[in-house]
């Protein structure tokens, strides 16, 4: 990230890094707990999974509206 000198809430982060791995942006997840990172990176075409973290609690059901996906655990994965 300190490599494009963008934050998460800038989309043109998102699609940078997919960029660099050599995938499609459309072919990429985003994993974060982060309400406004989930909202950047499907703003920028990138699938997203939102992830329940007990300091942003206050924006869960924000995130679960948002996010492609919500999870409170990797183990819901498996």
């Amino acid at each position: 990230i300190e490599e494009f000198k963008l934050t998460k809430s800038d989309k043109e982060l998102f699609i940078k890094l997919a960029e660099k791995t050599g995938a499609k942006v459309e072919d990429c997840i985003v994993f974060d707990d982060s309400v406004h990172a989930i909202e950047t990176a499907k703003n920028a075409g990138l699938k997203t999974v939102g992830i329940y973290e007990e300091a942003v609690k206050n924006t869960w059901s924000e995130m679960q509206e948002i996010a492609d996906k919500t999870i409170k655990s990797f183990y819901e994965l498996l």
